[in-house]
Parts: structure tokens; sequence; C-alpha cells
């Protein structure tokens, strides 16, 4: 899983782009799980070797990171399942859901907060990675936050530096 982390960014980029060069349906949709896939894959892997590199005394959570991390998959998976593929709740049709319309809505903004979490966990880890330092103040990470957030245009300022550090 390391060589994913020295790729060049132009391919990691294709990667990214490759769904968008099939229109089909079909087509469309398998390549967009697959690149759900890959991503979910490169964020978790990102995060244990990052971690496995943070500076001694540190204050993140590795298992806090896994439970975050895996939340929201096993939510959408069960959510999906559940729901005979995918739903879509709004004020016209909270009744149809029942019972299990508001708690499903609960849930939904915590696997928000678990991704924001997941991103806010690589960039504090990259930064106290890449500067030896585990006294991080937030305005030296919030460029790596927003890069994650905006991932297709910030994997050419983030995949670098994890080159960098993951080929040392």
């Amino acid at each position: 899983m390391k060589t994913i982390f020295t790729l060049d960014t132009w391919k990691l980029f294709l990667i990214i782009l490759i769904p968008i060069l099939f229109p089909d349906d079909t087509i469309n949709l398998l390549l967009i799980t697959l690149l759900i896939a890959v991503f979910a894959t490169w964020t978790y892997y990102l995060g244990t070797e990052l971690y496995k590199k943070l500076p001694s005394g540190h204050a993140l959570n590795i298992n806090k990171f896994k439970f975050h991390f895996f939340f929201p998959i096993i939510y959408f998976t069960v959510a999906v399942v559940a729901t005979g593929g995918g739903y879509t709740i709004s004020n016209e049709n909270i009744d149809q859901y029942g019972a299990i319309g508001y708690p499903m809505i609960i849930l939904h903004i915590f696997s928000m907060y678990c991704m924001i979490y997941c991103i806010y966990f690589l960039s504090k880890a990259l930064i106290s990675v890449e500067t030896q330092n585990k006294n991080i103040q937030t305005s030296e990470y919030i460029g790596y936050i927003f890069g994650f957030w905006f991932f297709p245009i910030g994997i050419w300022f983030i995949q670098p530096k994890i080159r960098q550090i993951f080929t040392d």
C-alpha cells in the first residue's frame, strides 16, 4: 500500500478522473465505487502509517481515528442495505421512514463529523511528521484540512509532501 503514497501526483490525479471519462451509468457506477474504495483504503493506511512516524508525546489517538474512519462506512453500508439501495430524506417524505427517519438524520450528521475528524487527524499527523513537532497549532495545518476536503485540487499540494515523507 505504501506504493500509492509514492505515486507521482499526476498519476494519482488521473486515478481520480477516470470515472469522468466513462459516461455509461453502469461502468461509471463501478468505477466510482472502485475510486471510493481506493480513496478509503488510501485514507486509512495514510492515517496509520503517519501515526507510526509521529514524534513521541503527541496527542493523536489512532483508535479514535479508526473508530471515526469505520463508523461512516458501516453506517452507510447498513443504511443502503436496509433501505434497499439508498435513501433521500426531506421534509416532504420524512413520514415514509417512520420512527427511523430522525435517528438516520442524527447518524448521518455524526457520520459527517467522523469524516471531518479523519481529515483533521490526517492533516495534523501530516504536519507533525513533516516538522517532527508534537505541539502543532491549528494555523499550521489548516491548509492541509482544506486540501483533503477539496481533494482533487488539494492532491497537488498534499501528495508531494506524502511522497517526501515516505521516500525518506
